[in-house]
């Protein structure tokens, strides 16, 4: 007995792409063998063909797919190369510009007297208590120097030092650079005149106070040399 078929099986079994009706007899239909050789062969060839032609076209796709995630990936590293040594050519450019500026300062200071310098960079507001200077070592020391001044406490190479009234009484600076953020008008003649209680102080006699503002000032960076030229003018007013 012949078992029964759904249309999918029996086309397939068939070997043909289309639906037939089932049959459900004992017996097949007059005139048919139902082992015979599949009559649509050249149909089945085609569709053979057909899918290898599709699975040839997804393949190449993949392929396809693949070779531009490659090419993207590396245009991606391409690109953070490039933006490397481009960061990397600013970078040279930056540092040459400093490097330029700063001999320029040290060439326009090099002919003039190098006054004794007691440079400060914090202490209490309205007094001359909790100190904090330059001592000889670190950026400030070498700013100070570009800019034609010679540290009081270079013999000390700390970058920076905690001192009282009574040691720069001691060290009698010729002149006082004081690094400061900015301040109005009355504020910075107001922390001018608290140098005022050390008359001993040649700086002092002399009127040889400078209040240089600017936050950037104690910050080591590309301004440096900038920093380099403000001290500068300080210690020898340009004419």
């Amino acid at each position: 007995m012949a078992l029964p078929l759904d249309e999918t099986v029996a086309a397939h079994w068939l070997g043909a792409h289309r639906c037939r009706p089932p049959f459900h007899s004992d017996d097949p239909p007059a005139g048919h063998d139902a082992f015979a050789a599949p009559v649509d062969q050249p149909h089945t060839d085609q569709t053979v063909a057909q899918r290898a032609g599709h699975d040839a076209a997804r393949t190449a796709d993949r392929a396809h797919r693949k070779a531009a995630a490659d090419d993207l990936a590396e245009s991606d590293q391409v690109r953070a190369d490039a933006v490397k040594l481009l960061r990397a050519a600013a970078a040279d450019a930056a540092a040459s510009r400093v490097e330029r500026d700063l001999a320029a300062v040290r060439a326009r200071v090099a002919s003039l007297p190098r006054p004794r310098t007691l440079l400060v960079f914090g202490r209490e507001a309205g007094s001359i208590r909790g100190i904090y200077v330059s001592g000889g070592y670190g950026f400030l020391n070498d700013v100070l120097e570009v800019a034609g001044g010679v540290n009081v406490f270079a013999d000390i190479k700390r970058e920076n030092i905690q001192i009282s009234s009574e040691q720069v009484l001691a060290r009698a600076p010729e002149a006082i650079d004081e690094l400061r953020g900015p301040m109005t008008p009355g504020r910075l003649e107001a922390e001018r005149e608290v140098w005022r209680q050390l008359p001993g102080v040649p700086a002092v006699r002399s009127g040889r106070i400078h209040l240089l503002q600017g936050d950037w000032l104690t910050v080591p960076g590309p301004r440096v040399a900038e920093a380099a030229r403000v001290v500068a003018d300080a210690l020898h007013p340009p004419r």
